[in-house]
């Protein structure tokens, strides 16, 4: 079983996935756009099927509500 890793910049956060993500989506919304394209990726996982590693403890939650469809968006970093 082939497994994926990937880090941020810094390399204090990694992420392994056991398989690759069941579902792959783009977004277009307002919020996704900030993030510094004209959509964001995204991939759905279980948690049993994501595995993060912060060294320096820098994880943060969030809730985003402020969104054009005024759904509720809920970020949680493992």
């Amino acid at each position: 079983m082939a497994s994926y890793t990937g880090s941020c910049n810094c390399g204090s956060v990694t992420v392994t996935l056991a398989t690759a993500p069941s579902m792959t989506y783009a977004c277009h919304c307002l919020n996704c756009r900030r993030a510094g394209g004209p959509f964001s990726m995204n991939y759905i996982l279980g948690e049993d099927e994501v595995t993060v590693h912060d060294s320096k403890n820098s994880r943060k939650q969030y809730i985003d509500t402020n969104t054009i469809s005024k759904a509720t968006v809920k970020v949680r970093v493992l």
